[in-house]
């Protein structure tokens, strides 16, 4: 807690930090896939697929419940060094925070408990309805937790709370529940949603306890609010209803938005195919999401940076944006060459022979993320900038793309045609934010083709980085 209120912090604090948040980001992002891996051992493949179903579809209910307030938070903290109006920020955030969540999780459970079978392909009880309420309010709750967190220079909690799957604590703890109650006999779907819940809610205790802990502590005279920006000072005596919706709402559209363009397949197949489809689905799109992580690295690296940048820096921030996504699409690359060269080898091993058959799944979704990567940070850059809004327009048009493609490519091509359609609706949505970004913004994201000035910006981003850390600790 002490790094809310210290002023300045060292140079090895600051790398110490930055290395921190990246360790959790990171940590978080690869127990994520690993939980595939771990999932398809401790689980038959139907039980999986019911299970991977209400895991994606909580996970678009988890987004509209944190309402884009995750994002706002980052923003508005940025602007400040004085304490007590973090504390204030913090406070109103977290109030403000109840309402969705409560509303989001309640629909989540009514709508399960109304057409639980048609998502789940399986009857789905009053108990695993509690379960998926209760998974929803606290994956919502570490997101918002660990982002607060991470605004407020905390990394160590930061990084463990931090994720819509709950971050790497609760994966930790679910994961090992899992291997440890497999030995005595195959996980059931239900069972599964409850270990994650309750992993879930340890996490978020935890998260808890120690903002109210933050909350308690006296306010330091590092600086006063006449000090701050307008719009920390609005931002801090804002009304709910602008907190809500004219701060968070834009935010939350963009958000949900884009997880329907990229995650409204798994829905289509859930409802319209069998549970071993989804499982099939599933898989692939776990290693799509594997070969992308790279670019959800850099990002977590950028982000923060971006808004003081854009104003300040736009060159600077084009050279770290466009090397980052060079950087993340040379591995991606690699990837992809295993995945779409040899992908049944690779299914065979890592889930076993009865997932050889999401081969040409896979095959056909990851164009579209490996779009996601070659146009960088495309979509952050308009947000942080303030133009959520465009990013908005953008997402409905292609979540309707989506949405209406996918379950017609269903009746004509089956699970393919909804892989196809994926990967053209993530092209497409990808490639506008590009196109708004640089004509709003001048500023380029996509990772450089030519290998000179790749190395050039290597050079130069290190520099930044230098220079940065030097202003800080100056």
């Amino acid at each position: 807690m002490g790094a809310v209120v210290a002023k300045h912090k060292p140079r090895a604090g600051l790398r110490a930090h930055s290395l921190a948040v990246l360790a959790g980001r990171v940590s978080n992002m690869l127990l994520t896939a690993a939980s595939v891996f771990v999932l398809t051992r401790v689980m038959g493949q139907s039980e999986f697929g019911s299970f991977a179903a209400v895991f994606a579809i909580t996970q678009a209910s988890v987004l509209a419940a944190v309402f884009g307030l995750d994002q706002i938070v980052i923003r508005e903290l940025s602007k400040t060094s004085c304490p007590s109006v973090k504390r204030s920020i913090v406070y109103r955030y977290l109030s403000a925070s109840v309402i969705p969540i409560a509303f989001f999780a309640v629909t989540t459970g009514v709508v399960f408990h109304l057409f639980g079978d048609v998502f789940v392909g399986q009857p789905v009880s009053l108990i695993a309805v509690l379960a998926i309420v209760l998974s929803t309010v606290v994956r919502a709750l570490t997101q918002l937790i660990g982002e607060i967190c991470r605004a407020l220079d905390d990394p160590v909690v930061a990084s463990l709370c931090s994720g819509l799957g709950g971050g790497p604590l609760a994966m930790a703890i679910f994961l090992a529940t899992c291997v440890l109650i497999r030995f005595n006999d195959t996980i059931q779907w239900e069972a599964g949603v409850w270990i994650h819940a309750t992993a879930g809610l340890v996490t978020a205790t935890f998260g808890l306890v120690w903002i109210t802990a933050l909350l308690r502590n006296p306010a330091s005279p590092s600086a006063t609010d006449a000090e701050q920006p307008v719009g920390t000072r609005q931002f801090e005596s804002a009304s709910l209803r602008q907190m809500l919706f004219d701060y968070g709402f834009p935010v939350f559209l963009a958000s949900g938005l884009g997880y329907v363009c990229q995650r409204s397949d798994i829905a289509i197949v859930s409802i319209l195919g069998t549970p071993i489809d989804v499982a099939l689905f599933e898989v692939a799109t776990r290693l799509a999401l594997l070969a992308a992580l790279p670019m959800g690295i850099a990002n977590t690296i950028l982000i923060p940076r971006i808004g003081r940048l854009l104003k300040e820096a736009p060159t600077e921030l084009e050279i770290l944006l466009r090397t980052g996504a060079s950087i993340a699409t040379l591995i991606s690359l690699v990837a992809c060459g295993f995945f779409l060269f040899a992908p049944e080898p690779i299914l065979r091993i890592g889930f076993g022979q009865e997932y050889v058959a999401a081969a040409p799944l896979l095959i056909a979704i990851l164009p579209g993320y490996l779009a996601f990567v070659l146009s960088g940070a495309c979509g952050n850059v308009l947000i942080q900038g303030g133009r959520s809004w465009s990013v908005v327009i953008n997402s409905l048009l292609c979540a309707i793309v989506a949405s209406v493609g996918g379950v017609s490519s269903w009746y004509f091509f089956g699970a393919i045609g909804v892989a196809v359609t994926t990967s053209i609706t993530m092209i497409l949505q990808n490639s506008i934010n590009w196109w708004i970004a640089y004509h709003i913004f001048d500023v380029k994201t996509q990772a450089y083709c030519s290998p000179k000035k790749f190395f050039q910006g290597i050079q130069k981003m290190m520099d930044i980085f230098s220079l940065s850390r030097l202003k800080e600790t100056s």
